[in-house]
């Protein structure tokens, strides 16, 4: 050994990031080997221990690092063996502990391949080693920042790709995108299809893609293989980038990967699931809860699950009772003190659909006389866009005028910022509408040939579907849901009001005029109305309705 290493005992320093983007960095196992090499060419030093961390020196926080420290503080040992000084340190607050041990005499000597920093070296040298590697990551997020603003640019999410999604690996480093899960993808459309029914909650889509479809995640070197956890589907129920959007740093972008679902069925989906917060598993499943309100007090309406033991058998049944939450604190209490039971909520929920039931000929010579009417069809797509396109352009005069708002000092950052996301936000949301519009047609005739569909099927379905089915046909009625002396009350959609306002005469008007098979219904719309004039002005105003409606979901995004 060579005497001016007899005094020091060493431990062994070897350190590789995950994250490293220098291609000439050993593996943790080659620098321990260059580094016992370097020991029995220096005659054979005192090792007392080797420490080998696998963690980015980008910033303070290492443990094995920290813990290395406070045993050379303790006097454990007084030198350091590493493969180079960027291994031990990349950040100021670290090197600027390696120095003053150094300059203190703590840490006698620190020995890399290609020389050895003692005490008494220059200072100089040692903040030039120190400032060498820590700007080596300064630049690097500088390039990885400059990365993500590109990919951002182009329109390519800069993270990991969602489950139904893949990153690519075969293109040069920071210009991967994202593509279709060639496996997976149709299995995750398949789980929106099923929320979108209403009768399935998240936990239940994961356990039928694990169990009846085996879904397992993608295979990598460390992970996956994996079924899909709850927690993960819950999350892609919440995600816009389904719908062709990302959201990065708070904002939204218009992304170029494919998407999977329409923006119409992701607010849909929200609804379903109650939003706008996020999605959560429960305890006890009810079908109606969260659904509807009281009329007294405005609380949720609630259930609860009593279990009692029939006298007679001694077997053990179990009610539900729907009722009033009661957790707003006003100054008038709430007069519903009475529970309704799960069969006498489902009376009410039957009644308010028997309103609105029509026959099998009523649906068919509705469906015939929409299937008739195409003309204005065309028009009302025109006006939607036109509509969409105004707002788009109003809302980038928006952002230009912020703009110069901020130039002129009129404005400051926070507010700038504020706004400007906001705006942005907007625009992506607008232009991905417009794009949807341009790919799918949502037509009147396909939703008013549904709202006829659903007058004519709804009541026999609810009375003899599952939980699941039930619910769903519920949250189809209508909106505001409210319950009041044991009262059901609910604003029901403008097409199915206009069915229950017009169906008696119509159902009337149909026996009396029966449409013959013979008749050709090419071009015969005068035919139509004039045999059925009032199902012909019940099928306009249900058309009417849906258009309004359609509109003024377009205006509001």
């Amino acid at each position: 050994m060579h005497e001016k290493y007899q005094h020091i005992k060493w431990f062994v320093y070897a350190r590789k990031s995950e994250d490293d983007k220098d291609k000439q960095v050993q593996s943790i196992e080659g620098q321990t080997q260059e580094l016992n090499a370097l020991q029995e060419r220096a005659g054979g030093l005192r090792i007392v221990d080797t420490i080998c961390e696998e963690q980015s020196a980008k910033a303070p926080g290492r443990p094995k690092f920290n813990a290395m420290i406070a045993r050379i503080k303790k006097g454990e040992a007084n030198g350091i063996l590493v493969w180079a000084y960027n291994r031990l340190l990349r950040n100021p607050v670290d090197d600027g502990t390696i120095k003053w041990l150094l300059q203190q005499g703590t840490i006698q000597c620190i020995k890399t391949i290609d020389r050895d920093f003692l005490p008494s070296d220059n200072a100089l040298l040692l903040s030039i080693e120190g400032g060498t590697a820590n700007q080596f990551i300064l630049d690097l997020k500088k390039n990885v920042h400059r990365g993500m603003q590109q990919k951002l640019a182009k329109g390519w999410k800069p993270s990991q790709a969602p489950a139904g999604y893949l990153n690519t690996r075969t293109e040069n480093s920071g210009e991967n995108y994202i593509i279709k899960d060639p496996v997976r993808f149709v299995l995750i459309r398949k789980a929106w299809d099923m929320i979108l029914t209403g009768k399935y909650t998240p936990d239940k889509i994961a356990d039928i893609l694990n169990d009846e479809c085996g879904y397992r995640t993608p295979k990598t070197k460390r992970r996956g293989g994996k079924t899909l956890a709850r927690s993960t589907m819950h999350r892609i129920f919440n995600d816009p980038f389904y719908t062709g959007l990302f959201i990065y740093n708070g904002q939204t972008y218009n992304g170029k990967h494919e998407p999977m679902i329409t923006m119409e069925e992701f607010e849909h989906a929200q609804k379903l699931l109650h939003k706008p917060g996020r999605t959560r598993s429960k305890r006890h499943w009810f079908p109606y809860t969260g659904m509807m309100k009281c009329g007294d007090c405005g609380c949720a309406i609630t259930a609860t699950a009593k279990v009692k033991r029939l006298q007679c058998s001694g077997e053990f049944k179990t009610y539900v009772f729907y009722h009033c939450t009661k957790r707003k604190k006003t100054d008038k209490p709430c007069d519903q003190h009475e529970f309704v039971t799960a069969p006498q909520l489902e009376q009410l929920i039957s009644a308010e659909l028997e309103k609105c039931a029509i026959s099998k000929k009523v649906r068919d010579w509705a469906i015939k006389i929409i299937d008739a009417e195409k003309e204005n069809e065309g028009i009302v797509k025109e006006k939607i866009l036109q509509s969409q396109q105004q707002g788009l352009e109003c809302t980038k005069r928006e952002l230009s005028n912020l703009t110069s708002l901020r130039l002129r000092d009129l404005i400051d950052d926070d507010e700038f910022t504020t706004r400007k996301q906001d705006l942005q936000s907007k625009v992506a949301i607008v232009t991905q509408k417009i794009n949807e519009s341009h790919s799918t047609v949502h037509t009147w005739r396909k939703k008013a040939t549904e709202a006829f569909e659903f007058a004519h099927a709804a009541t026999a379905k609810f009375s003899n579907g599952k939980e699941e089915e039930r619910k769903a046909i519920f949250a189809s009625l209508g909106s505001n849901y409210t319950l009041k002396d044991k009262k059901l009350f609910i604003t029901k959609h403008k097409s199915l009001e206009a069915i229950a306002k017009s169906r008696d005469v119509v159902e009337y008007e149909i026996e009396r005029f029966e449409l013959e098979n013979s008749i050709d219904i090419q071009g015969q719309n005068a035919s139509l109305y004039a045999l059925c004039p009032n199902l012909g002005a019940l099928v306009d105003e249900v058309g009417t309705e849906i258009h309004k409606s359609d509109q003024s979901k377009e205006l509001q995004a």
